[in-house]
């Protein structure tokens, strides 16, 4: 599964991503066409730090009760799959996520793909000169995301994140 964004959506979740305080961003994507292994953004959520933040730092992000009730929505109405992307603006091209986003996956992930059936979930993490990301179709299905499609250009994902996820409490390797 490749998720494809125009070049000016990826530019503008980075702009909104890079801040001293960590910041989340949800997008709802559907298959290009029946069958189709290439995802596109039908809506977009930068998340508003005054509003949909119960606490955030430069090291983590607590989303406010009220979003993810609104993310399944949002995607149940849509008929759309989910990603979420958080930003970890270090300089290289080891982006991953850390142990506390592997925690808060743990617990995200069964729930999404419990509420949103027969629909990928997809995580992802941008850095300053990187990002990585990882997909699920099934709880113990975690693999590393497709090189992202921006416009004519592809991006590889660093692939450091699924060593991550699998050396979690009760991870496989």
């Amino acid at each position: 599964m490749q998720l494809a964004f125009d070049l000016d959506l990826w530019l503008k979740i980075h702009q909104y991503l890079n801040d001293a305080d960590e910041r989340a961003v949800f997008l709802f994507v559907q298959a290009a066409k029946p069958d189709s292994a290439i995802w596109r953004p039908v809506e977009q959520w930068f998340l508003d730090p005054e509003k949909d933040y119960d606490e955030s730092s430069e090291l983590h992000v607590a989303l406010a009760p009220h979003v993810m009730p609104q993310v399944f929505k949002t995607a149940h109405d849509t008929s759309a799959a989910v990603v979420e992307i958080h930003g970890h603006y270090w300089p290289g091209d080891h982006t991953r996520f850390s142990t506390y986003d592997v925690a808060g996956l743990e617990q995200l992930v069964p729930q999404m793909l419990w509420r949103l059936p027969g629909r990928p979930y997809f995580a992802l993490v941008v850095g300053s000169d990187s990002f990585d990301g990882l997909v699920w179709s099934t709880r113990d299905d975690a693999r590393v995301i497709e090189p992202l499609q921006l416009g004519v250009d592809t991006l590889a994902p660093t692939g450091a994140s699924l060593a991550v996820w699998q050396r979690r409490p009760g991870g496989s390797e």
